[in-house]
C-alpha cells in the first residue's frame, strides 16, 4: 500500500513539473516568428540559456530608426551573445529597429525579429541608397591630390570600408552618382568594373595645379632681410607639418617639434593664410656624414622668434589675447571630451590637416586625465573665442606646465564648477563670448514675438526654452557692434539664455 502511494506521489509531481514547463514555452512564444520581443512596458527579461529562470532585467525604450550593419550580423534570438542565431545579416544591410537597450537594438529583418548589438551598426548610411544618379548617368572629374582614396562604402572609416583602391592626382574618374559628401564612381580593378565611392572633397571639375610645384606662388613671397634670412623657433607643442609648398595638400618634407631652430627666407600669404620659406639643418646621426639642408614652407602661426623661454605676459602679447589677472579654474565637464590645441586656430579638416592639435582629453577615464584647466588669457580668432590655458603634465617626479588653447564649441564642455556640473555664470559667457558686454543695471524688456532661448549664440543648437508675446525679461549682458544680434537673459531660476535681441521691444 505504501509503495503505491509513493509511486503516485511521484507520477502527480512529475505531471505538475511538464504542465509548468508547458507554460513557461507558451509564456516565451508571445506570436513572435523570431526572438523573444521585449516587454511592452519599461523592462524585458532577457533569458540565459544556462539558467531560463532567472532572466536579468534591462531597460528598453521604443525608437523607429533604421540602422546599417558594418559587417556580417548574427539575428540573435534573445539579447546575448550566447543565444541562438535566427539570421546571418549581411554587411551593409539595412536594418529597422523599434526598440532599443543601452547595448542591443530589437530589430526586424526578412521576416524575423531578434537582436543585434549596437555596435555592429551605424546609422550612417553606407549602402549609397542615398544617392542621386549625375545628369546624363555620368560624367568625368579629376582627383585633386597627390593619392585620394577609393572605398567601398561611403564612410570615412577604414574598419567599415577600408580602401579598395586609388587615384593619383588628376587622373579622370568617372562619377555616377552623389549625396551631400560623397560621389559614386565606376573604379577599374583587375579590368572588372566596381561602384564605389569617393569623397566630395577630392574631386574637381576641372584639372587642378601639382599641390607640390611652389612656382605658381612665387610673386607671392618677398624675401626676408635679404639671403641671410632670419632665425626663428618652431612653436607647437606636439609636431608642425614642413611642406614642399605653402598649401595643406602639398606632401609632407618632414615634421618639426617643438623649439627647432629655423631660418626664415622669404614670407608671403596665400588664400589668407601667412606662409614662410624656410630652410632646417638636418643633423646627421652618423660619424663622418655631414648635415644636409631642406627647403621648404610652413605656417607661419607656428614660429617665434623666441625658443620657447617666453614668459606669459610675452605669449599672451604674441597672441595678442587679453590676460585674465591671476586666471581663473575651468573644470572639463563629466560627460564631455575637448581638444586643447597647441595655436588658436583649428586644422583644414577637409585635407585631413592635423598639424595644430595637441591632443584629445578624455574627461574622468583615467587618474591621468586633465580634468581642469588654468584659464590666463582671451581673446577672438577668425571670429571664434578662444581661452589660453595651462595645465601641469606629470611624468614621473617631473612636472612641466603647459601652455594650449581651447576654442569654438569646446568652450561650452568647460565649467566653473570643480563637480564638473554644467553651471554657467554671466562672466563664463563674457569670457567664451568677447562681444558681449555685462549691462550695469539690468534692462527689463517685453517680448513683441515668440522667442527661442538657447545656451549658446548659435541657432543651430539645442532650443532650450521659449519666451511667448508680452513676457518680462530681464536682460543681464548684450552683444557690441553696429551687427548685435543677442542679448543674455537670466530667468527667475538664475539660469542664462541667449535670445536675438530683435524679439524685444
Amino acid at each position: 500500500m505504501m509503495k503505491r502511494r509513493i509511486v503516485a506521489l511521484l507520477l502527480a509531481g512529475l505531471m505538475t513539473t511538464a504542465a509548468l514547463a508547458s507554460c513557461r514555452a507558451q509564456t516565451n512564444n508571445n506570436n513572435n516568428p523570431g526572438g523573444t520581443e521585449p516587454n511592452q512596458g519599461t523592462s524585458q527579461t532577457t533569458p540565459k540559456p544556462e539558467d531560463p529562470y532567472t532572466p536579468p532585467t534591462v531597460t528598453w525604450s521604443d525608437v523607429d530608426k533604421t540602422v546599417y550593419t558594418v559587417n556580417d550580423v548574427k539575428l540573435r534570438q534573445d539579447a546575448s551573445d550566447t543565444s541562438t542565431a535566427l539570421a546571418t545579416i549581411a554587411k551593409a544591410t539595412a536594418v529597422h529597429c523599434t526598440k532599443q537597450s543601452s547595448a542591443w537594438y530589437y530589430v526586424e529583418y526578412d521576416g524575423k525579429q531578434g537582436y543585434i548589438r549596437k555596435t555592429s551598426v551605424t546609422e550612417t548610411n553606407i549602402t549609397g541608397s542615398d544617392f542621386v544618379n549625375v545628369e546624363g548617368g555620368s560624367k568625368i572629374m579629376y582627383a585633386n591630390s597627390k593619392t585620394i582614396n577609393v572605398r567601398p562604402y561611403p564612410v570615412q572609416n577604414d574598419t567599415i570600408a577600408a580602401a579598395v583602391g586609388s587615384y593619383s592626382l588628376n587622373d579622370e574618374v568617372v562619377v555616377l552618382a552623389q549625396n551631400d559628401n560623397w560621389y559614386k564612381v565606376k573604379y577599374i580593378k583587375n579590368g572588372e568594373e566596381f561602384e564605389y565611392f569617393v569623397s566630395k572633397d577630392c574631386l574637381s571639375e576641372q584639372k587642378v595645379v601639382d599641390p607640390d610645384d611652389d612656382s605658381i606662388y612665387e610673386n607671392l613671397f618677398t624675401e626676408v632681410n635679404g639671403e641671410v634670412g632670419v632665425e626663428k623657433y618652431v612653436r607647437v607643442s606636439g609636431t608642425v607639418n614642413f611642406r614642399k609648398a605653402p598649401n595643406t595638400k602639398a606632401s609632407i618634407i618632414m615634421s618639426l617639434s617643438d623649439g627647432v631652430k629655423v631660418t626664415v627666407l622669404k614670407t608671403g600669404t596665400v588664400d589668407g593664410t601667412a606662409w614662410s620659406y624656410i630652410v632646417v639643418k638636418v643633423e646627421s646621426d652618423k660619424e663622418g656624414v655631414p648635415s644636409t639642408y631642406e627647403y621648404g614652407y610652413i605656417s607661419s602661426a607656428y614660429l617665434a622668434d623666441t625658443n620657447g623661454d617666453m614668459t606669459l605676459d610675452e605669449f599672451i602679447a604674441y597672441h595678442g589675447f587679453n590676460k585674465i589677472e591671476g586666471g581663473m579654474m575651468y573644470y572639463v565637464l563629466k560627460e564631455a571630451s575637448i581638444k586643447l590645441r597647441s595655436t588658436p586656430d583649428f586644422p583644414d579638416t577637409d585635407a585631413g590637416e592635423k598639424d595644430n592639435e595637441l591632443t584629445i582629453i578624455q574627461s574622468g577615464t583615467t587618474p591621468e586625465s586633465i580634468k581642469s584647466l588654468k584659464v590666463v588669457a582671451t581673446g577672438e580668432v577668425d571670429g571664434f573665442a578662444w581661452f589660453m590655458a595651462e595645465y601641469t603634465k606629470k611624468e614621473g617626479d617631473k612636472e612641466t606646465v603647459i601652455r594650449c588653447f581651447v576654442g569654438g564649441k569646446a568652450l561650452d564642455n568647460l565649467t566653473t564648477d570643480a563637480s564638473g556640473e554644467r553651471v554657467v555664470t554671466i562672466q563664463d559667457l563674457v569670457n567664451k563670448y568677447p562681444k558681449l558686454t555685462i549691462l550695469e543695471t539690468p534692462e527689463i524688456k517685453t517680448a513683441t514675438k515668440k522667442a527661442n532661448c538657447y545656451g549658446t549664440n548659435d541657432t543651430t543648437g539645442t532650443v532650450l526654452g521659449t519666451i511667448e508675446v508680452g513676457t518680462e525679461v530681464t536682460i543681464v549682458a548684450t552683444e557690441t557692434g553696429a551687427f548685435a544680434t543677442w542679448c543674455v537673459i537670466q530667468t527667475q531660476e538664475g539660469k542664462l539664455l541667449f535670445v536675438g535681441v530683435e524679439f524685444f521691444n
